[in-house]
């Protein structure tokens, strides 16, 4: 029999526009129903999914109507949980996740990160953003998981969109192409507002979530075995939730969504052989980290060659 308690608490993930985004949500919920079976996983998206058993919920929503950061602020709304932990469709659970319930458990809204407030570098001037908290430093940390708690939370989500047409105001600095907006800033805003602090590995006792960023060396990762560890600026780190994050077409990731796919006895892939997955996931890599390369390259030297 579940856990009662468990109809209160689950994981939400988004997915919509693209379709890679879809194929990152099930492998999360792949990996999510290895280590803990019994825990509700909601989906929010724009699109059709064949596989709709991997997900006990599915909230279809309009997102083109959305600004795209607006998207993520609203997974209060889309949770169908009273306790919820969001994660990022591009990560890949390892272990169980009750510990991870666990450790936030009783806080109104909480992240993995420092307890202690930083200076984080999404702001270009942290003084024009302590005039609003008033407080020194603010929560730093890589939104790729949240936790929040209904009804408790739901101002700090009103406080974050509130703050959305304030970037250039309170001088927070953007990514990719310049016109990329991250929630990561204004969640933080809120949280200083109330003085909440996030949960580190210290509070936690393990690694809740870890992204790539400045890792030393490859990330050795089997989520069928409950293996992830990698070295990231230069302290070995364990996490439970595998945030990919901007490394989602490396070659261990596409390796592990394949081996959940193979695994998901519900999938077509069923019979998968592991030979077939290591050379689709080493071509993979290869399409979306050397062709480009040699594309560009080889592109230049026509372009010399016509034009003499």
């Amino acid at each position: 029999m579940p856990d009662p308690e468990l109809a209160q608490r689950g994981v939400l993930t988004i997915a919509h526009g693209d379709q890679k985004y879809l194929q990152q949500a099930k492998a999360l919920a792949r990996s999510i129903r290895v280590h803990s079976p019994e825990i509700p996983i909601a989906l929010a998206t724009d699109t059709e999914i064949e596989e709709a058993r991997l997900f006990n919920t599915i909230t279809r929503r309009d997102f083109s109507q959305l600004d795209p950061l607006l998207s993520k602020l609203k997974m209060y709304e889309f949770s169908p949980f009273k306790k919820t932990l969001f994660i990022d469709a591009d990560s890949l659970v390892v272990a169980p996740l009750e510990p991870v319930f666990e450790a936030f458990d009783g806080k109104r809204f909480s992240v993995f990160g420092a307890a202690e407030y930083t200076t984080p570098g999404w702001f270009n001037d942290i003084r024009v953003v302590e005039e609003i908290t008033g407080s020194a430093g603010l929560p730093g940390f890589n939104g790729g998981i949240y936790y929040f708690e209904k009804p408790d939370a739901e101002n700090i989500f009103e406080s974050a969109e509130d703050l959305i047409n304030s970037y250039r105001k309170l001088q927070i600095g953007t990514f990719g192409d310049g016109e990329q907006r991250g929630e990561e800033p204004l969640l933080s805003i809120a949280m200083a507002q109330r003085g909440i602090r996030g949960v580190g590995r210290d509070e936690a006792g393990f690694d809740i979530m870890y992204a790539p960023a400045g890792r030393r060396g490859k990330i050795e990762i089997d989520v069928l075995e409950g293996i992830c560890r990698f070295n990231k600026k230069g302290t070995w780190v364990e996490p439970t939730v595998m945030h990919f994050a901007s490394d989602d077409n490396c070659y261990c990731y596409k390796r592990e969504q394949l081996r959940l796919a193979a695994h998901d006895p519900y999938n077509a892939l069923g019979s998968a052989h592991s030979l077939s997955i290591e050379l689709r996931a080493r071509w993979h890599h290869f399409a979306h980290h050397f062709l480009p390369i040699w594309s560009r390259i080889l592109r230049n030297k026509v372009d010399d060659i016509w034009e003499g």
